[in-house]
């Protein structure tokens, strides 16, 4: 599954029901996403760096209002609460792995 950076370079929809299955998969799932994304819904590189160049004390006027990093993760959050899936902090994982 490609990371954020390579989801919205390469145009990614952001629709969670279409890449639903890569999450059903057994296996460990990573998920990483850089906080400015978040807070701007980012869609895409393009969009993101038009924001760039604006004063972004005003930030929330320049949030994306279709699907993007923030809507994405919406809909991931909530798939992992309606199937009761168990989610971990890396930090958690490591100690995870030293009481084996």
């Amino acid at each position: 599954f490609p990371t954020h950076d390579m989801y919205a370079r390469y145009k990614g929809n952001w629709s969670f029901s279409g890449i639903q299955t890569h999450f059903e998969t057994p296996g460990l799932k990573l998920i990483n996403f850089h906080p400015i994304h978040i807070c701007l819904n980012t869609p895409d590189f393009e969009f993101y760096n038009s924001t760039k160049q604006k004063d972004l004390s005003n930030w929330n006027s320049y949030v994306f209002a279709g699907n993007g990093t923030y809507t994405f993760l919406e809909d991931l959050s909530n798939y992992i609460n309606n199937q009761n899936i168990q989610t971990y902090y890396l930090d958690e994982l490591f100690d995870l792995c030293q009481k084996e």
